[in-house]
């Protein structure tokens, strides 16, 4: 027996991403629209997510509903919350494919809520070769309505739901098996005959065998207090200093968002009175999102480039950067940066030349947004204002270059992310 999951797709929605396989996937709670809860939920089980029969046995939310203006929205939810707005095509074809992308993305991208308190029965389902590519997606939603966690075939599960089909046959048998059985050993020899198209006795056959692991599963009843022996009192011994026992054991910590790398490159205009300078830059933050994060960035200033006189400034600088909306692919985001300016001069002239270096502080405060082009990858544009001393060069007695302290500027760049850390 083989699991019949991407069958049910069509060549277009082959080509969705794949998310990796070697971390465990959060249970999933679909809410979608019915005409879309057989293909997603088969493919989710393909990417290697359970698929949770209610919200309280999962960690994660998928919803997928029409728009209220036009096209549909595609929202996970967890300890954050992901949503994407996703446009009708003219072929639907097209548009499940766009959903399916943005479903995926979504879950990547969510963090997922704590690990469920309740937990319900794992099933796994194994679709025999010889199926129709709808019956795996029919018992899928059979056992789901049991109120069965669904798992893909690799994880452990406490229920196997089997299912064959001839191919010149339209009759589908369906039987319940140990987790750990095989299907082609342990079919049941009055295995019920349901009709392809509807095998909604399924769900009855699930709820049956989790009854009966829950029978299995429970306690015997213990006596009551007045039946047990009682012990004669005993007084309190006394321990010495570091034999009073292990302290009660604290819960465990709630979720938290984890940390975002980011690193890219970056060009600008800087605008002072009566000049106006190139800018090059290289920026990385490290932080959560939205949150705070630590933001380092070297700016490279080719300010003039005037015979007799050269002149270029270098400015590291440290500071916070903070995100405090999020919408989407959107973020606002501010901050500011305290460093030094390097200002390096070359003054040739009359046959000879001299050239210098003099540092001194400076300041700038940045509002701007961020757009999420693919993953953690986005595109950045902002607005900065920053103070530095006033400079001024003269030559034979007249000025030729000056700068003034304040300066304003407007910036542009790619920032490469990546998730680390808890």
């Amino acid at each position: 027996m083989t699991l019949l999951l991407p069958m049910v797709l069509c060549a277009a929605s082959s080509a969705a991403p794949s998310a990796p396989q070697d971390e465990a996937r959060p249970p999933v709670h679909l809410v979608v629209d019915q005409g879309l809860t057989d293909w997603l939920l088969v493919r989710l089980l393909a990417d290697g997510y359970p698929l949770a029969a209610s919200a309280e046995h999962a960690q994660v939310e998928l919803s997928v509903r029409p728009a209220e203006d036009a096209g549909w929205v595609v929202m996970a939810t967890g300890s954050s919350s992901v949503s994407f707005q996703v446009e009708t095509s003219s072929d639907p074809a097209v548009t499940r494919l766009e959903l399916l992308h943005r479903s995926l993305d979504a879950l990547e991208d969510v963090e997922p809520s704590p690990a469920p308190t309740a937990s319900a029965a794992t099933v796994a389902l194994a679709v025999d070769d010889g199926a129709t590519p709808e019956l795996a997606a029919q018992v899928a939603v059979d056992i789901l309505a049991a109120g069965a966690t669904l798992v893909p075939m690799g994880a452990d599960a406490q229920l196997r739901v089997c299912a064959a089909q001839r191919q010149d046959s339209e009759d589908a048998r369906v039987w319940v098996v140990d987790g750990g059985a095989d299907c082609a050993t342990a079919e049941e020899p009055g295995a019920s005959v349901f009709d392809a198209v509807h095998v909604a006795s399924t769900t009855q056959r699930v709820e049956a065998a989790i009854a009966d692991l829950q029978a299995e599963d429970e306690p015997e009843p213990e006596p009551s207090a007045d039946e047990l022996p009682q012990p004669p009192p005993t007084k309190d011994e006394e321990r010495p200093p570091g034999l009073e026992g292990a302290p009660a054991p604290t819960a465990a910590p709630k979720g938290r968002r984890r940390r975002t790398l980011r690193g890219g490159l970056g060009v600008g205009m800087l605008a002072r009175i009566r000049n106006v300078d190139p800018l090059l830059l290289g920026s990385a933050t490290l932080g959560r999102e939205p949150g705070v994060q630590g933001w380092f960035e070297l700016q490279v200033r080719p300010v003039n480039v005037v015979d007799p006189l050269k002149v270029v400034e270098v400015v590291p600088s440290v500071g916070l950067q903070v995100r405090p909306v999020s919408v989407g692919r959107f973020a606002l985001i501010t901050g500011g940066l305290g460093g030094v300016d390097i200002h390096r001069w070359f003054l040739r002239a009359n046959g000879g030349s001299s050239r210098g270096t003099d540092v001194s502080l400076s300041g700038e405060l940045m509002l701007g947004a961020a757009i999420a082009v693919w993953k953690d990858h986005e595109v950045q544009l902002s607005l900065r204002a920053g103070w530095s001393p006033g400079r001024a060069h003269t030559f034979d007695g007249e000025e030729i270059w000056r700068r003034h302290p304040l300066r304003l500027g407007l910036m542009a760049g790619f920032m490469f992310g990546r998730k680390v850390g808890t």
